[in-house]
């Protein structure tokens, strides 16, 4: 690259990418703690709603009662994909897709049919390229309230109690540190414990409390009833859960993308610059040594 001009076109370029990415990177980081707040107080209100369900099994309460407990006829699978409708998020988008035709590989070998449900442009526009078969797509918001997954919470659990799928599975990301984030698949309904636990990618709960033989409270109506209207709503949080860890993950990934990008930009401005430098420098010396050349000449 011997033209100068080039040279500074291209710092100038290089710096408004230094710029853009800096400023993106401050937003996906303010997002993320936003994010991450949401993932970390919701994490006990599941844990504390998994204690109660556990506490009306000493009261009587059997968990295969409830529908949503067990598992259809059919070999059919629901898969529900989460993804962002944005990019540059590193290596997020990918993971998720791999993820899912892993997923798919896997529940096929078995003789399985897969139909999805996806959240999201970046899933969407994945699952059309394989042709496989969408039910529905929901589009991605900034910030996940519980409002917001009414529409989808509703088809799932309807979907399900048909008898049309025998089980349901959830693709998402899950969000480990501001650093790291993996996709991940995990089986949705039947709803049991274990599932609910591994979704929320926390410890079992504590049950030393309920092994008591004393029972200390008085259940009113009844534990089915009360189970009956527990079971949905704990359904209901646990989806949102997965929500919460997502948008956590994308702009965590957004964050850390951004930052390397501004880092890139950085050290290419500076070679550009150092580059431009050498040039200048060795014009400048050439006009000098044509001047006293030419001074020479006129003495002689």
């Amino acid at each position: 690259m011997n033209n100068s001009k080039e040279i500074k076109f291209r710092i100038k370029s290089v710096s408004s990418i230094y710029k853009v990415t800096k400023a993106m990177g401050a937003i996906a980081a303010s997002r993320m703690k936003k994010a991450q707040e949401q993932t970390l107080r919701a994490r006990p209100y599941i844990l504390r709603a998994l204690e109660v369900l556990a506490l009306l099994k000493r009261y009587g309460f059997s968990l295969e009662e409830s529908p949503l407990v067990t598992e259809k006829k059919s070999k059919k699978v629901l898969v529900v994909i989460i993804t962002p409708d944005r990019g540059l998020c590193g290596g997020l988008i990918s993971n998720l897709t791999k993820v899912t035709l892993d997923f798919k590989a896997e529940q096929e070998k078995e003789g399985k049919k897969l139909s999805y449900i996806v959240v999201g442009k970046k899933g969407a526009l994945f699952l059309k390229r394989i042709n496989a078969d969408i039910l529905a797509v929901f589009p991605d918001k900034s910030f996940w309230k519980l409002i917001d997954i009414g529409a989808l919470h509703k088809l799932i659990v309807s979907s399900f109690l048909s008898g049309e799928f025998e089980s349901v599975a959830v693709i998402y990301s899950n969000f480990i540190s501001p650093i790291k984030q993996k996709a991940v698949a995990r089986a949705f309904l039947p709803l049991t414990s274990k599932n609910l636990e591994k979704l929320i990618e926390a410890k079992k709960f504590n049950e030393n409390s309920l092994n008591s033989k004393e029972l200390i409270y008085q259940v009113e109506p009844s534990p089915s009833i009360i189970a009956e209207s527990l079971i949905p709503h704990l359904l209901k949080m646990g989806l949102y859960f997965l929500f919460l860890e997502t948008k956590a993950s994308e702009h965590s990934a957004r964050m850390i993308a951004m930052e390397n990008s501004r880092k890139n930009a950085k050290e290419l401005a500076d070679d550009l610059t150092l580059s431009y430098n050498k040039l200048r420098q060795a014009q400048i010396t050439s006009q000098i040594a044509e001047i006293v050349g030419g001074a020479a000449v006129m003495e002689e």
